[in-house]
């Protein structure tokens, strides 16, 4: 197992390397601007009452200079770097043009070389970036279509052996401890600790002690739908931004914990609907289906709509339930959880179970496609793979109430269950076994897809769905937990 530097190590190297990086441009641009005065000299002089015609005659003299050209690609990167890359390019021609006819600002006043270099920074920082992806994503740019890999986050950065088999999938850039391969670990201990924790929720709706009670009821409706905890405060100021000077007004926010009796709608026998204001005040719903934890919910519903209060969840002596409690109980029986991972995981068993389900029409179109020469057979399969995965983080996304569909891809799905599917042409019977049979490859053939979707491929796959059934969900756990008797 090859040992991988802590994502705090990983992190601060980054760093340290993204400003030399950027020293290193600021040292080179000073050099070209020197060779660039008889350049920028020629310019004035030859449009010498039209600034505008002198801007535009350096820039013809940036464009056509081998060591601009070199400089830009060393230092901002390229169009196969990052779509934007194009306009940081500009940005730092721009720099060099101003500084090279020494252009005043608007005010008439001389621009430092600092304020021009301290420019200059930012886009040499964002193409140190998009650069050193470009780099450490070389093999599963080099494997995964352009159109497949939107499906995965941005920065991702996927480890293999000799073999190709995944070592590791994390993520650079984004944060210094909790990154991807972090939340990943945390996936999985969490669904190998799953049944321990339904049990162990179910029994404690059963508790004399009301704070564990709640904290148990809580947690149950997280697990079966997806929900964040909330926290009482959580809000946002919503600005009208038509309106000049607008202060804005604070829009409260909600959760699992601060559910009031407004959101809570029971439809029928056994089926309850949540709905409320989450997140950046997007409408949040969810549903409801397991009968012990419905019981519990409208008792407390009940008794809420009796005394007035603006809260669920307050016990008998009228002591408002808090995160801080439901942070207590998971550091007490859920070691290594936390709260928001009921959420991401139900983000990625969504995912999986919309992949499953597109699985037959996906393989019914595949199907059409055997005849046809083999670079046009991967741009149909690879298509027809992208449509089937915007329907299934469609579903994802709007299970989570995400309010677009890229925060959904780039901090809530396991990349690891769409790279298994890449890479075998098909889901595995469970969603615990997509997570933890064993470590995937980064592979991508069309052809895998043609042979799974071929007649024996499809009857072999439908039994494989078939027997699926007999492998629960993690919801029809937790319906089948809370129905059976102790």
């Amino acid at each position: 197992m090859p040992r991988f530097p802590a994502p705090e190590v990983q992190y601060k190297r980054d760093i340290k390397n993204s400003e030399k990086h950027s020293r290193l441009a600021r040292k080179d641009f000073k050099a070209l601007l020197k060779g660039l005065a008889s350049d920028a000299a020629s310019a004035r002089e030859l449009h010498k009452a039209d600034p505008p015609r002198q801007q535009r005659a350096m820039m013809k003299t940036l464009k056509g200079r081998g060591d601009v050209t070199a400089f830009l690609d060393k230092f901002t990167g390229t169009d196969s770097s990052s779509p934007k890359a194009y306009s940081w390019r500009n940005t730092a021609m721009y720099l060099l043009r101003d500084a090279a006819l020494g252009i005043k600002d608007k005010k008439g006043k001389r621009v430092p070389l600092e304020q021009r270099l301290m420019a200059l920074d930012k886009v040499t920082t964002k193409g140190f970036k998009a650069l050193t992806v470009e780099e450490f994503q070389a093999p599963m740019r080099s494997m995964i279509p352009v159109n497949l890999r939107a499906y995965l986050p941005d920065t991702v950065e996927i480890n293999v052996d000799e073999n190709g088999t995944i070592q590791r999938v994390t993520d650079r850039f984004n944060n210094e401890n909790f990154t991807l391969d972090v939340k990943i670990q945390h996936q999985k201990a969490l669904l190998k600790q799953y049944n321990q924790i339904a049990k162990r929720v179910k029994r404690d709706l059963k508790s004399s002690d009301e704070i564990t009670r709640l904290s148990a009821l809580i947690t149950a409706i997280m697990m079966e739908t997806g929900i964040r905890p909330g926290k009482e405060g959580n809000g946002v100021l919503k600005k009208d931004y038509k309106i000049k000077d607008d202060v804005g007004v604070w829009v409260e926010t909600f959760g699992a914990i601060t559910l009031g009796p407004a959101h809570v709608r029971f439809v029928r026998d056994n089926f309850a609907e949540l709905s409320f204001l989450g997140k950046k005040t997007g409408v949040n719903t969810a549903s409801l289906s397991g009968p012990v934890i419905i019981k519990a919910l409208k008792d407390y519903t009940d008794k809420a709509l009796k005394t007035g209060s603006k809260y669920v969840f307050v016990t008998k002596e009228g002591y408002r339930y808090t995160y801080s409690d439901l942070q207590r109980y998971f550091r007490e029986h859920f070691k290594g959880i936390n709260p928001t991972d009921f959420r991401k995981l139900k983000a990625s068993e969504t995912v999986f179970d919309a992949i499953q389900e597109e699985q037959d029409a996906l393989y019914a179109k595949i199907r059409g496609f055997v005849n046809l020469e083999a670079e046009e057979l991967r741009e149909r399969v690879t298509e027809e793979i992208a449509a089937t995965l915007d329907r299934a983080l469609a579903k994802a996304q709007q299970a989570l109430s995400h309010d677009k569909a890229t925060t959904t891809k780039k901090q809530y799905i396991n990349p690891e269950v769409l790279l298994r599917f890449l890479s075998t042409g098909r889901t595995e019977k469970t969603f615990r076994d997509a997570i933890l049979g064993g470590k995937p490859t980064l592979a991508f053939d069309p052809q895998k897809f043609v042979e799974v979707a071929s007649a024996a491929a499809v009857g072999k796959a439908a039994s494989v769905l078939r027997h699926a059934t007999e492998g629960l969900t993690l919801g029809e756990l937790l319906e089948e937990l809370w129905n059976t008797d102790d």
